[in-house]
């Protein structure tokens, strides 16, 4: 009920009790519950520390003050504080739960499946212990039995919203699933959502009147930061036409040197991170906001639970998330012609809008890049395939045919980096894998994050071709690559999230590139790792040629981002307009 924007009304009783009662352990707990929602976060922890020094060891009230730590990101506290509660519950499935997730989130995922696996061998498993379990089998690429974990967790609570948006997540990675399975995964969440929506207060969904002006649009993120969503809005903030849009920033995650430089490219910023859902969508409605496009989808921070809420008259997704939200609130979904051609509208719930012929603009970040290396290949090394995707999207399907490529490629090596990567234990299952397959572990080296941009890019420099995985493609690191003169294998899928490859590479005059099946795949990346003399061409016209393409036009995707909003808003007014004559 929290969670369903009544934070306020339950804050504004509590404080009342606790006026009365201020010694009493489980107001001060619940207070601390409130004020995670509502704010500020201070007094979060002041009432969750307070529960437990009137009932010290109280696993609730441990798990209180676990919820705030995590929530400021303080997570070497809060895996002490989920231990302390393990230690008096050992079996508690929350404490289970939250403590995996949390030790996967900092790169622990050897002793967060080794804690976690235990719990979920029978044929029940709690939801929460799900959902934490469930962020760890796909984070190590094993997305099929993340979705079967998440599903089971859901049968056991139907209504667990963050289970079911952590399954229709997992979804997207699972090489299994049908783009019709991943819209029902979708969907399911998006009725729970509605579901839950009942209890909240009632609201007013504003209409789509003609107004004098530019189109007062509403971009909402918890991503305005150094993410890889910053490298697409910027252009995005640069380039839109001001006589036609006024945009607002609604910023709702944390903000440092990369917020400051978007900040003034919008015409207004507002922050509304820790701000209740409630609020955030009645902010939105009193700003007057015609458009709201939200860049988030099911990923970190999301709003979705304000959208529900209907706070403009049109509300789009775009960008963050390469799916329907499965929000039925939600109208829009901005795509190309490339990623959602004709005949794929039943893969989302909102109607797509193509901004052809690119539905990205790309901010090449030159000013953190090194100068682009010779390929290793052409200077003594041995061919060397790489992906600096989130392991996430490397799963079973992809490692059989990576391992099929090593195979036709004598003496090659694949160079694996993501933040999955950090500990030798994982490091060692992910060269099995491979020695499974056929291929000596020697040949596969898994690299964690590096600590800098600057430091990322410039691992490139150990790679001839880039190899995208599937059913999930890249989009930032794919960029990356080129910018860096690495030339990207991309295989052609059947949704979205499986053709964004295609539209990169097609954007940007690399369609040969593109593979139509397995077989394909393996020739195109054997024959260019191969071929010394075309790689050392590629990696000194990749970076120019990406700049000159439609990925990286900003002024050209900025006039049409303007046309796509602007219509949709002529479309909202007309319908308006037409039912009141029809009244």
């Amino acid at each position: 009920m929290l969670q369903m924007n009544m934070a306020k009304q339950a804050l504004e009783l509590l404080d009342r009790a606790l006026k009365t009662s201020p010694n009493d352990p489980n107001l001060h707990h619940l207070a601390g519950v409130a004020r995670l929602h509502v704010g500020p976060i201070e007094r979060a922890e002041f009432h969750a520390r307070r529960a437990l020094t009137l009932m010290p060891g109280e696993p609730v009230y441990l798990r209180g003050l676990a919820n705030v730590l995590m929530e400021t990101r303080r997570v070497d506290e809060a895996v002490a504080v989920l231990r302390k509660v393990l230690e008096g519950s050992p079996d508690d499935p929350w404490a289970v739960g939250h403590l995996v997730n949390t030790l996967a989130r900092v790169g622990k995922y050897d002793e967060a499946l080794r804690i976690g696996e235990p719990h979920v061998r029978g044929p029940k498993v709690e939801p929460d212990l799900a959902w934490g379990m469930g962020y760890i089998l796909g984070g190590l690429g094993r997305a099929t039995e993340a979705v079967e974990l998440l599903t089971r967790g859901l049968e056991a609570d139907p209504l667990h919203y963050n289970l079911a948006s952590r399954r229709a997540c997992a979804t997207l990675y699972d090489p299994t699933a049908t783009p019709a399975m991943v819209r029902e995964a979708h969907e399911a969440y998006g009725r729970i959502l509605q579901e839950l929506s009942k209890i909240a207060p009632p609201f007013e969904r504003p209409t789509a009147a003609a107004h004098d002006g530019p189109v007062r649009v509403g971009i909402i993120s918890p991503d305005l930061r150094e993410h890889s969503v910053a490298y697409f809005v910027e252009p995005l903030l640069a380039s839109y036409d001001r006589s036609r849009l006024h945009v607002t920033c609604y910023s709702h995650g944390p903000e440092d040197a990369v917020s400051a430089r978007l900040r003034p490219l919008a015409d207004a910023w507002v922050r509304t991170v820790g701000m209740d859902m409630q609020d955030v969508a009645d902010l939105i409605r009193s700003h007057g906001v015609d458009v709201l496009i939200e860049l988030a989808g099911h990923t970190s921070g999301n709003c979705l639970m304000a959208l529900v809420r209907g706070p403009a008259p049109v509300i789009a997704t775009y960008l963050g998330y390469p799916a329907s939200t499965g929000v039925h609130a939600v109208h829009y979904r901005i795509v190309d012609s490339l990623t959602d051609p004709p005949g794929t509208e039943d893969h989302a719930v909102e109607e797509l809008v193509r901004i052809d012929p690119c539905f990205i603009c790309y901010r090449v970040p030159t000013e953190e890049m090194p100068d682009v290396a010779p390929p290793p290949s052409s200077v003594g090394g041995p061919p060397t395939f790489g992906s600096f995707n989130n392991f996430a999207k490397i799963n079973e399907r992809v490692i059989d045919l990576w391992a099929r490529l090593l195979a036709a490629t004598p003496g090659s090596r694949l160079l694996l980096k993501s933040g999955s990567l950090t500990e030798p234990a994982v490091q060692q299952r992910v060269r099995e894998q491979f020695a499974r397959r056929g291929v000596d572990g020697s040949r596969i080296e898994p690299l964690p994050k590096t600590p800098s941009t600057r430091e990322h890019l410039a691992m490139y420099a150990r790679v001839d071709v880039a190899l995208d995985p599937f059913p999930y493609n890249g989009t930032t690191t794919t960029c990356e690559a080129m910018a860096m003169g690495v030339p990207t294998v991309t295989l052609v899928g059947d949704r979205h999230a499986g053709r964004v490859g295609l539209s990169i590479m097609t954007n940007t005059g690399l369609s040969e590139l593109v593979a139509r099946d397995e077989a394909q795949y393996i020739e195109i990346a054997r024959s260019l790792a191969l071929d010394t003399a075309r790689l050392r061409s590629l990696r000194g016209e990749l970076r120019g040629r990406m700049l000159a393409s439609a990925l990286c036009d900003a002024p050209a995707f900025g006039r049409r981002f303007s046309d796509a909003v602007t219509a949709l808003w002529a479309r909202a007014c007309e319908r308006h307009e037409r039912a009141g004559r029809e009244r």
